[in-house]
């Protein structure tokens, strides 16, 4: 049996229909496919499988089986298999169709009775939901089977068997574990798929059947209190069941998310690469990065240096209202020399004013009465005022708050802040 000729048309990466030619000769009897992160292996290879064995794909690999869980169920699964280019296009269908050849084929009525070949074909719809699985011949392109069961069982019974599907189809990374088998449980997938392709699985199930039937006599034979205890810890495993299936939905759903990233960081990273070849690259990312260290550098000399003077800051701030305080102390001396000044000279007027009228010696034969006296006494006082006051000198201080101000409880300087 051989797989001659794949088509895929707008499953997943390939769009619209892609023809893959699968012929060998004698001489060239290998076929390797090869292709970078991304672009479309593994696809490949579940296109195959989803072409044979359609929803049954979760029991082929487990990454087909994740790839599933990751969208909850397989009917999400397929909506989000057709080709965006194609969905974009309102188109709603994705196909994939083997050519098989070189089998040995039943005697069927509607089979060409020299073929070899037969086209086994896939069809979904996203819109509405539709699964459809055909097998024709490729010479006369006729269905050949009606049933959808016969269907299955022809793949079944003439392509490949489910129960080996998991031999031959693999992850080529399990290779690695085929080589290096050393225990068991590491081979467990190959025993898996050799005993059921011998058979074996039967046997498997028929010990399992035995084993259900022999503990169900034994809980049927316990004490009562024995079986509610045993019908407890059944319920208790079917709960963390239910609650591992849950979280394995959940893990799916972060696995899915971890792709989307990984996919975006591939998309940033090949965007770094196109744009930093030699002659395309508008920026020189190293000259960039260096320039941001430096900045860093200075950013931490220019952190301390402001710590440092954060220090004097106060003081600094303090630096104008000390040289306010130092002009008003200068105002306030000068304010008192002027009074003292003043009232001495006040004292000195009077003195003067008294010696020259009330004391002897008094001119002979004086008329001046005791009004004009006094009227000379008053303007003798006005002129000593006028002449020796030193009210010019003084000079009014400005307060912030003026505490002496009874009618006002503050007087705010004008121009200035609180």
């Amino acid at each position: 049996m051989k797989l001659s000729n794949i088509e895929i048309n707008n499953f997943r990466q390939y769009y619209n229909a892609v023809n893959i030619d699968l012929t060998t000769n004698s001489d060239e009897n290998i076929i390797i496919i090869g292709g970078r992160n991304g672009y479309g292996k593994t696809n490949l290879l579940l296109s195959i499988v989803w072409c044979l064995y359609g929803e049954k794909i979760s029991q082929i690999d487990d990454n087909f089986k994740k790839e599933i869980q990751k969208e909850k169920n397989y009917s999400s699964f397929m909506q989000q298999s057709i080709n965006w280019t194609a969905k974009k296009e309102n188109k709603d269908t994705f196909s994939v169709s083997i050519l098989i050849s070189e089998i040995e084929l039943p005697e069927l009525t509607k089979l060409n009775s020299n073929s070899e070949s037969v086209i086994i074909t896939r069809t979904f719809n996203v819109t509405n939901m539709n699964e459809k699985l055909s097998i024709s011949d490729p010479i006369t392109n006729d269905e050949i089977f009606d049933d959808e069961a016969e269907k299955i069982n022809f793949i079944n019974d003439y392509i490949i068997p489910i129960d080996a599907a998991k031999f031959v189809f693999f992850d080529a990374e399990k290779i690695s574990e085929i080589a290096n088998l050393s225990i068991k449980e590491e081979g467990s997938f190959i025993n898996d798929a050799l005993g059921k392709i011998l058979g074996l699985d039967t046997y498997d199930t028929l010990i399992e059947d035995v084993e259900f039937y022999i503990n169900n006599l034994k809980k049927e034979g316990a004490a009562k209190n024995l079986q509610e205890q045993i019908v407890d810890k059944e319920k208790a495993i079917e709960l963390s069941r239910i609650d591992i299936e849950k979280l394995e939905e959940e893990n799916a759903e972060k696995l899915k998310e971890i792709d989307d990233l990984t996919k975006t960081i591939r998309q940033y990273n090949n965007l770094i690469s196109q744009n930093s070849k030699q002659g395309n690259s508008t920026f020189n990312r190293e000259s960039i990065l260096l320039e941001m260290e430096k900045l860093r550098t200075k950013e931490l000399e220019l952190t301390e240096k402001f710590n440092e003077l954060s220090e004097v800051i106060p003081l600094a701030i303090l630096t104008g209202k000390l040289e306010e305080i130092n002009e008003h102390l200068e105002i306030q001396e000068k304010n008192e020399l002027s009074q003292k000044s003043s009232k001495e000279n006040f004292e000195k007027i009077e003195n003067f004013i008294e010696l020259l009228f009330n004391k002897p010696p008094e001119p002979d034969n004086s008329s001046m009465s005791f009004k004009d006296k006094l009227f000379y006494y008053e303007k003798a006082q006005n002129l000593g005022s006028e002449l020796f006051s030193n009210i010019g000198d003084f000079q009014e201080l400005e307060f912030e708050h003026d505490l002496n101000n009874a009618d006002k409880e503050f007087n705010f300087r004008r121009n200035k802040p609180y």
